[in-house]
C-alpha cells in the first residue's frame, strides 16, 4: 500500500547524489547488514564494488526485515561494529 500511495517506490530509485564516484571516496568504515534473502542483495553488491571500506554482515535465514525478524543478531553486529569504529 505505501508504494501505491506515496512516492516510497520512486524514492528509493533515486540517485540522490550517490553516485559510483562519490561512494568510491568514502574512507569510513561502513558496515552493509543484508538478510540472505533480501531482495535489496544488488544494492549490496554495488556497495561492496564501490565502497572501500565496507564490511558486509549476512543474516541466515532472514530477508529485507530482518532487524524485525532477527533483532539479536541485528543488534549484535552493529554493537560489535560501532565497537570497532575508529572515534
Amino acid at each position: 500500500q505505501l508504494v501505491r500511495t506515496t512516492s516510497a517506490a520512486e524514492d528509493m530509485c533515486a540517485v540522490a547524489g550517490l553516485t559510483s564516484d562519490r561512494l568510491r571516496t568514502l574512507d569510513l568504515p561502513t558496515l552493509a547488514l543484508f538478510g540472505e534473502h533480501s531482495g535489496c542483495l544488488p544494492t549490496l553488491r554495488g556497495l561492496e564494488e564501490h565502497v572501500p571500506a565496507c564490511r558486509t554482515v549476512m543474516i541466515p535465514g532472514a530477508g529485507h526485515l530482518h532487524p524485525l525478524v532477527r533483532p539479536d543478531l541485528f543488534l549484535k553486529h552493529v554493537t560489535e561494529f560501532s565497537g570497532n569504529v575508529p572515534s
